[in-house]
């Protein structure tokens, strides 16, 4: 059951568990060899985030460079967890044709990958010794 209330989480300490804890059996099958290591993260990690954080963000999607991406945002403020993978463009990134996740696409949290990271996610913050849960029970 994900918790309703909001939570207070440390989000830098959420992000560095999040990257972690993705391994390949995590992506989607579109990626191919070759591409930036966090290519392909970014739905799985925006949506374990957003879980984590008791949904107080929102889940976002849209393109990047005219690439696909998901992301999270406060406000004015884009929490992007994999956006190492644009290094490459030397132009500032622009987020366009900006929609709520939850409008393109149905969250399935019964997902097999959604699952086993959050499982590494909680474990591993719960390793940590912290008392506060992260968003999910």
């Amino acid at each position: 059951m994900i918790f309703q209330k909001m939570i207070k989480v440390n989000e830098d300490l959420l992000i560095r568990l999040i990257k972690q804890n993705l391994s390949d059996d995590l992506l989607p099958s579109e990626r191919k060899p070759g591409h930036h290591p966090m290519f392909g993260f970014c739905g799985i990690s925006s949506i374990i985030f957003w879980l984590c954080t008791g949904k107080q963000y929102k889940l976002m999607t849209g393109t990047v460079h005219g690439l696909l991406h998901t992301w999270v945002e406060d406000g004015d403020r884009i929490i992007d967890i994999t956006v190492e993978q644009f290094e490459f463009f030397e132009e500032n990134l622009s987020y366009e044709n900006k929609q709520d996740y939850h409008t393109k696409y149905e969250l399935n949290l019964k997902s097999p990958r959604i699952k086993k990271l959050l499982s590494r996610v909680t474990n591993a913050y719960k390793k940590l010794n912290h008392t506060n849960k992260i968003g999910y029970k």
